[in-house]
């Protein structure tokens, strides 16, 4: 069973890294501009509407993420996965409330941008 948890959580930590990057690069790609659009919906979604019961920024991946963390032990675990990844990329405890900040710039920057090259550019 811890096995199939490991692999689990891996393939959601690959998840959450192609998420990332296709919030702040998707809209590039004209192909791909209309799923971008979608997945930012989703995720101010998740944010804003189940954010509503579960706290402002919840989100699925990262709550089922973490559920799977801490029964392999891994804790504590920050709200989010975005400091918990650059935690492990610096090897510091970086201040929750700047990566918030930095994480909600970044994802609205890339709403606004995939709204305008969607509804506004030819």
């Amino acid at each position: 069973m811890r096995t199939v948890l490991v692999i689990t959580d891996k393939a959601l930590h690959a998840l959450h890294l192609v998420i990332v990057f296709f919030v702040l690069t998707g809209w590039i790609v004209p192909d791909l501009r209309l799923a971008h659009l979608y997945l930012i919906i989703l995720i101010a979604l998740s944010w804003l509407g189940l954010g509503i019961f579960f706290g402002y920024g919840f989100c699925l991946v990262t709550d089922l993420q973490w559920k799977i963390k801490k029964y392999l032990g891994e804790q504590p675990l920050p709200r989010s996965y975005i400091k918990y990844l650059l935690d492990k990329l610096t090897g510091k405890d970086l201040n929750t409330k700047t990566v918030d900040i930095f994480t909600q710039l970044a994802f609205y920057s890339s709403a606004l941008v995939s709204v305008y090259v969607n509804f506004f550019r030819a």
